[in-house]
């Protein structure tokens, strides 16, 4: 009948992870340092997750490829720090980071796509709903962001796509899609975290009322395929309402070893736009030669300043030969990255110097089981 194809998941999976200070500097006293005794410090935390997901492939018509589903999944979070003297065991501080944090979503989608004449179109659309509380909060997160641990939100997210042959080797594409992200754990329930946000290692303070960010993309990409030649090309616009990112505050900070600024998520508005663009090349000899130059560019509109952790332009470059024989192959790779000048001042990012470094790898099969591979990364340091 109708239906065509089920696909069902069901999974469950416990991360219980606890470190200590044991053999880091701050398990040793140092008079330099504030505190000047040795700390016993020790932290927990874990995480729970369990989900599903069920799909069905439904016919809708010779012309048609159609799938519904739905998909749900429930996230616990527990993370708590102790921190003692280490030569007297009198205790300092017992830190609460994740509260018993719990993040659920149900949702619900469709795919479609279809040829119309020599156009090819798809289109998705899903719907979510979101469920976020914690059981604890530190009396400092109360009283400075908020006595109201509970969140429920409504998203909608959808993408059309369309792409027409541009003659017998050529192809354009176009694409639009407008997709909502809800804020995880560390952004909600982050009290006084210590964590590293790209350059940045500071504490971080949640916000459990966080908006779900709304990422807006158009593209255009077109791509070649000829018998020794491929070609594709890239360009996208991206506008995010309500970004999630960071901003410095004036909080005090929890341990007087963290970086001076607390940072806290809050909501924003950001604009990207960045090409891509690969080439692959069959040459004589057994030879490939690949090519790829990537290049991103964001601002954050809110702060008006560069977005944070953008990175620099980037390319590759790629000398390959497989003569064929018992699966021999050679490889060598050139990655060269710009300095990145466009950096988030205000949340403590640093402009990065460019680099370059090459790559050199080859292997072969010794076997029908076995196969040798033997390469080294960044060859001129």
């Amino acid at each position: 009948g109708a239906l065509r194809g089920v696909d069902a998941l069901v999974y469950a999976y416990s991360i219980d992870h606890e470190m200590n200070n044991d053999g880091k500097p701050t398990a040793r006293p140092d008079p330099a340092r504030m505190p000047p005794f040795a700390l016993d410090i020790d932290t927990y935390s874990g995480i729970r997750v369990y989900g599903g997901r069920l799909a069905a492939q439904v016919y809708a018509g010779r012309d048609w490829r159609l799938e519904v589903g739905g998909d749900v999944y429930h996230a616990s979070h527990d993370a708590r720090r102790r921190t003692d003297r280490r030569d007297t065991g009198e205790p300092m501080s017992r830190d609460l980071i994740w509260g018993g944090a719990r993040i659920a979503d149900a949702g619900l989608f469709a795919r479609a796509e279809r040829t119309l004449g020599i156009v090819d179109v798809s289109a998705a659309v899903r719907i979510d709903r979101v469920w976020a509380d914690a059981d604890s909060a530190s009396a400092f997160f109360r009283e400075n962001v908020t006595d109201d641990l509970e969140a429920r939100e409504t998203n909608l997210s959808g993408a059309l796509t369309a792409g027409v042959p541009l003659g017998a080797r050529w192809r354009l594409s176009a694409g639009l899609g407008s997709v909502a992200r809800t804020a995880d754990a560390n952004e909600r329930y982050s009290d006084r975290n210590p964590a590293r946000k790209m350059q940045i290692g500071a504490e971080f303070m949640g916000d459990p009322s966080l908006k779900p960010e709304r990422s807006t993309q158009v593209d255009l990409w077109i791509e070649a395929s000829y018998p020794r030649l491929a070609l594709a090309f890239n360009v996208f616009g991206r506008r995010i309402d309500d970004h999630i990112t960071i901003e410095p505050t004036e909080l005090p900070r929890r341990s007087a070893m963290s970086a001076p600024t607390v940072y806290r998520y809050v909501n924003g508005e950001a604009t990207y736009w960045g090409t891509e663009v690969t080439a692959t090349l069959r040459l004589p000899h057994a030879l490939t030669f690949s090519a790829a130059a990537a290049y991103l560019y964001g601002r954050d509109e809110t702060l008006d300043e560069p977005a944070f952790g953008v990175p620099p332009l980037r390319g590759d470059v790629r000398l390959r030969w497989e003569p064929g024989a018992r699966g021999l192959f050679v490889e060598g790779a050139w990655r060269g990255v710009a300095r990145q000048d466009r950096a988030a001042t205000a949340r403590g990012e640093k402009p990065t110097p460019g680099y370059t470094t090459l790559d050199v790898q080859g292997g072969i099969e010794l076997s029908r089981r076995v196969r040798l591979r033997a390469g080294v990364n960044n060859l001129t340091d």
